[in-house]
C-alpha cells in the first residue's frame, strides 16, 4: 500500500482522494491485479478521474452493504453512475456484473414476495370456505336429528299412508 500511487497522465492525484479513498481503491486494484484507471485520453482533467475513482469505491461499499432492502431503484442508480464513470475510461465491468446480478436477486425476490401474499389471500379465502362448510355441515345434521326425531326413525310419508288407509 505505501508504494501504491494514484496517477493520471504522470501527475500523482493522491492528494485529491481521501486517504480512506485510496486505501479502497488499492483493495480494489489489487484484487483485480491491475488498476482500474488505465486511462488513454491525456486531455482528461485529473479532479474528474479523482472524482470516478471517489464514485467507484462508494458504489463499492454500497455493493458490499447492500439488503435486499436497498433495492432496484438504487442498484439501477449505482449502475448507470458506473456507466458514466466507465465513460472516463474506469475499468468497471465487474461491478457491472455484480450489481445485474444482484437486480436479479430483488427481482426473484420481489415475485417470491408476491407469490408469499398471493398465497396467504388463498390460504384465508379457504380457511373462509372450510368454516362456512364447517357451519353449513352442522346445520345439516341438526336438520337431519331433527327429521329423525320427528318421524320417529321412519320416514313420514310412509306413516302418513299408514295412517291414511288404516281401518276404520
Amino acid at each position: 500500500m505505501e508504494y501504491f500511487k494514484v496517477v493520471v497522465n504522470n501527475i500523482n492525484i493522491d492528494s485529491a482522494i481521501s486517504e480512506y479513498t485510496r486505501l479502497m481503491y488499492y483493495e480494489l486494484c489489487h484484487s483485480r491485479n491491475a488498476y482500474l484507471h488505465e486511462l488513454q485520453e491525456p486531455r482528461l482533467n485529473y479532479t474528474l478521474i479523482a472524482g470516478a475513482i471517489t464514485e467507484t469505491v462508494k458504489i463499492t461499499d454500497g455493493i458490499k452493504a447492500a439488503t435486499l432492502a436497498t433495492g432496484r431503484d438504487v442498484l439501477g442508480v449505482w449502475d448507470r453512475t458506473l456507466i458514466g464513470v466507465g465513460h472516463f475510461g474506469m475499468d468497471v465491468g465487474f461491478l457491472h456484473g455484480r450489481i445485474s446480478e444482484l437486480i436479479r436477486l430483488c427481482e426473484a425476490a420481489e415475485i417470491v414476495d408476491a407469490k408469499e401474499k398471493e398465497k396467504a389471500i388463498a390460504e384465508a379465502e379457504m380457511n373462509d370456505i372450510l368454516y362456512k362448510v364447517s357451519k353449513v355441515s352442522v346445520v345439516i345434521k341438526n336438520l337431519d336429528e331433527e327429521t329423525q326425531a320427528h318421524s320417529g326413525g321412519e320416514r313420514v310419508e310412509e306413516v302418513f299412508k299408514n295412517v291414511a288407509s288404516a281401518d276404520w
